[in-house]
């Protein structure tokens, strides 16, 4: 969640200001940000909201620049020890994050699917409603989170109304325990 602090930091060390220091991001619900990359020379680089004004593009519009009809739906379904499906998006080119932009795509994991990317090229989502199974992975997402060299949120999402809204949190056990003792 520090990214786009960290991209207007190198911006204002480079001497850029303005929109020049403001990542092209949309924004899921408590302010996790998707932000937008743009591929230069070969290699992709983030995007600016300066860049995005430029070229007359507004983030609605880079998320349907981004997201079309020749890319595949990344998500692959994986099964649980002892229980539950779930799906994780593999991909080796970077577009882990684009099921946010196309929740068509989690049509394939049921009824009422969520979604949490709990690191850096780890997006997971599975059919929420079956209680064991949704301790299970909240539980993965944690993990990951806690132990990954780039995390990025504990929060599940689902959609709502058009809009990613919070589903769940994915809590430490500590988090738990020192809450009872509150009560």
């Amino acid at each position: 969640m520090e990214l786009p602090a960290a991209f207007a930091q190198a911006g204002l060390d480079a001497g850029l200001s303005g929109g020049a220091v403001v990542q092209a991001c949309d924004y899921l619900g408590e302010g996790v940000p998707i932000c937008y990359r743009v591929l230069v020379n070969g290699k992709r680089r983030w995007f600016s909201q300066a860049e995005a004004e430029a070229w007359g593009i507004s983030t609605e519009g880079l998320a349907s620049a981004v997201v079309t009809d020749s890319i595949e739906n990344p998500l692959v379904r994986k099964t649980v020890e002892g229980g539950g499906d779930w799906w994780q998006a593999e991909t080796t080119d970077g577009y882990h994050s684009l099921v946010f932009l196309r929740p068509d795509w989690l049509d394939a994991v049921g009824a009422t699917p969520v979604i949490a990317a709990p690191a850096k090229g780890v997006v997971i989502a599975w059919n929420s409603g079956d209680p064991e199974n949704d301790q299970i992975m909240a539980v993965g997402i944690r993990r990951i989170y806690e132990t990954h060299q780039a995390p990025v949120s504990p929060l599940i999402f689902k959609r709502s109304e058009g809009a990613w809204v919070v589903w769940g949190e994915a809590r430490a056990v500590q988090d738990e325990a020192a809450q009872e003792q509150a009560n």
